[in-house]
């Protein structure tokens, strides 16, 4: 007689659904690294790119005319070498229209939300020194995919005026 066996025909199924299955989260398991990946590199892009443009921007100011008390505060208010004002400003942080502004331009893309935002101005007591800015922000993903996915992203830094 040829065929298979009743035992040998479940015992191929049973072989051929387990290698389905580790197949399966296999799968799965490297298409959500790959996305948490993307996810991660935008937030930090994202991140970085605010950061050096406000940190150039600040950099390169006169003066700070904002309150310079040492107290975080939701926006930051410079001259410019040309004189004009550059209010940096934190804009619904939290919610889901939350973003960075600069003079009201999106500094932060659409894709990312704030769920952060401080400026901290700090003088010199002796005056000797050009006031030093504390850029302190938190992105993170605004639509989350599968659990696990979302990212956040800490951004902060030091800087000081160069033509004080």
């Amino acid at each position: 007689m040829k065929g298979y066996t009743l035992l040998e025909v479940m015992v191929a199924t049973a072989v051929i659904g387990v290698l389905a299955v580790v197949a399966t989260n296999l799968f799965f398991s490297v298409s959500r690294g790959g996305t948490k990946v993307q996810v991660t590199a935008e937030v930090n892009q994202n991140g970085q790119i605010v950061l050096g443009t406000m940190e150039r921007l600040i950099r390169n100011s006169l003066a700070v005319t904002s309150a310079c008390a040492g107290e975080a505060a939701g926006s930051l208010t410079v001259v410019d070498r040309q004189a004009r004002e550059i209010v940096f400003s934190c804009q619904n942080v939290g919610g889901d229209d939350s973003y960075i502004a600069s003079n009201s331009a999106r500094l932060t893309a659409e894709n990312v939300r704030v769920t952060a935002c401080a400026f901290t101005c700090t003088e010199d007591a002796g005056g000797f020194r050009p006031p030093l800015i504390e850029i302190d922000f938190t992105l993170s993903q605004k639509k989350a995919g599968l659990p696990g996915e979302t990212q956040t992203g800490q951004f902060r830094t030091n800087v000081s005026l160069r033509n004080y």
